[in-house]
């Protein structure tokens, strides 16, 4: 995502002619692939999105590719110059798309997972604009909001009306949930980014440099750590893809299952901190582990896969691939595991094989978000999509998708018949986004409220991670650091 950033900077640069491209972009370039293309993406699973290039000169004598998907919210947005390959063929840099020039067709591959696309040439384009917003009632006032003196990436989780988490300054902060008042503070001094797993009698945590942390849940003093793969941290967050995924643990009957920088899982007696087993499995686990019976289940961020693990030892059972980083926790329904990912894919699995289900297309977004499960029925967030999504857990079927105006990565908070969500807003990025927290109706998909924060001088704001609530209070802490609640509505 920061390359993408820059990538965009730069070509925002080089329409007002200030910025200096390849010598081999305009040598290449020999101007039949000018003009307006308007056509369609296939979907992995069906169907299809609504596409469309405008290819023109600009000033340093570049072509620049604006793009548009409607579905997307990305309306005639500067992606790349072309770089033409030769023989019909041009590169658009930077997401992998290769497009073949054939008369008055072009077609190809989009981005690195190669979803096929069909345009043809059009004398000009539709006047596409986003989807106009419907006037929504007043948001609900924040019962209470207090700062953790330093930015949260790492989710509230609740327990017995206390919120616990991890900031940037590596504090661990135990918060009463009807008023936001302190109950204790842990001074780690270790970043953390990711979410805790809170027990009866503890508060588990992985920081920046790979040490799993054990805190007694009243007091917040630590009872035991251990290294986990110190060598492999990567240290201070510097790649925006990779560092702000923090593996998360996970407590049943007694052990703690996590995952590694270090491409294992392991098992860890919860009082004592003794490692019981250790399984390598390919690819770094940079997210949170579902305990399924006798399964564990969790997703890769190299060799990328959803695993499946033996809990007595740790044996591989199975593993299916996926085309990218598996970067949100899989989660069990029933006989299905459904994962999200970033190859723009919500995954359908079978629970006893990995054999695919089905599979359910987020077009061109990453899939960050962990659902909320209720009966047969999964929320997802979503990335580039800015929605909420409810999926059926058997079939995929999509049953809403509801535009939040914000990337969803965390996991929907469901109390009663609502959805509460939290938004992220970024700058200099392909699709509008904008901080905020908003309420949804759980059955039709209606956004019933939603609540702007300001976006400021920041890259991003507002609240990355997920809500956590106690039935009577739901808790968010946004990426600077402001920690704010709003009441539950009844029914």
């Amino acid at each position: 995502m920061n390359e993408l950033r820059r990538h965009l900077l730069r070509v925002g640069a080089a329409m007002m002619g200030t910025a200096a491209l390849p010598a081999r972009v305009r040598a290449n370039d020999d101007g039949a692939i000018a003009g307006a293309w308007q056509g369609a993406l296939a979907l992995p699973q069906g169907g299809e999105a609504a596409m469309a290039l405008a290819i023109a000169r600009v000033a340093n004598g570049a072509l620049l590719v604006r793009l548009t998907i409607p579905a997307m919210h990305a309306f005639d947005a500067p992606i790349a110059e072309v770089d033409a390959l030769g023989a019909g063929r041009y590169r658009l840099d930077p997401f992998g798309t290769v497009g073949h020039l054939d008369g008055d067709r072009l077609h190809g591959r989009f981005a690195y997972v190669g979803v096929p696309f069909e345009l043809r040439r059009v004398p000009t384009l539709p006047a596409w604009s986003d989807t106009p917003e419907t006037p929504l009632p007043e948001p609900p006032p924040l019962a209470w909001t207090r700062s953790l003196g330093a930015g949260a990436w790492a989710s509230p989780v609740a327990r017995d009306g206390i919120a616990y988490l991890g900031d940037v300054a590596g504090t661990v902060h135990a918060l009463r949930m009807r008023d936001g008042a302190v109950v204790w503070t842990h001074r780690h001094e270790v970043p953390i980014y990711g979410d805790a797993a809170v027990d009866a009698a503890g508060v588990t945590f992985v920081d920046e440099q790979s040490t799993l942390v054990r805190l007694d849940r009243r007091t917040g003093v630590p009872r035991w750590r251990i290294d986990l793969d110190a060598a492999a941290s990567p240290g201070a967050p510097a790649d925006f893809t990779y560092t702000h995924r923090t593996p998360v643990p996970v407590l049943a009957g007694g052990t703690l299952y996590v995952g590694g920088r270090d491409a294992s899982v392991r098992a860890i007696d919860a009082a004592t901190g003794r490692v019981l087993w250790r399984s390598a499995v390919g690819g770094a686990v940079m997210s949170g582990i579902t305990v399924a019976g006798p399964l564990l289940v969790a997703g890769t961020f190299a060799h990328d896969a959803v695993i499946a693990l033996d809990r007595r030892d740790g044996r591989v059972v199975w593993a299916a691939p996926t085309a990218q980083p598996v970067s949100s926790a899989p989660v069990v329904a029933g006989a299905v595991v459904l994962a999200g990912c970033r190859d723009f894919a919500i995954h359908g699995l079978d629970l006893d094989s990995g054999a695919p289900r089905w599979l359910q297309s987020y077009i061109f977004s990453w899939v960050e978000s962990s659902p909320a499960l209720v009966g047969t029925v999964a929320y997802f967030g979503s990335s580039d999509l800015r929605s909420v999504r409810a999926v059926d857990c058997a079939t995929g079927h999509t049953r809403y998708t509801t535009d939040v105006r914000g990337l969803a990565w965390g996991r929907p908070a469901h109390v009663g018949n609502r959805l509460y969500v939290g938004t992220a807003g970024q700058k200099d990025v392909l699709v509008a986004h904008r901080p905020g927290l908003c309420a949804l109706d759980r059955t039709t998909g209606a956004l019933l409220w939603r609540r702007e924060f300001p976006m400021g001088d920041a890259k991003t704001a507002g609240f990355v991670a997920s809500l956590c609530h106690d039935g009577q209070t739901v808790v968010g802490a946004a990426v600077d650091g402001t920690v704010c609640a709003v009441r539950v509505a009844a029914g």
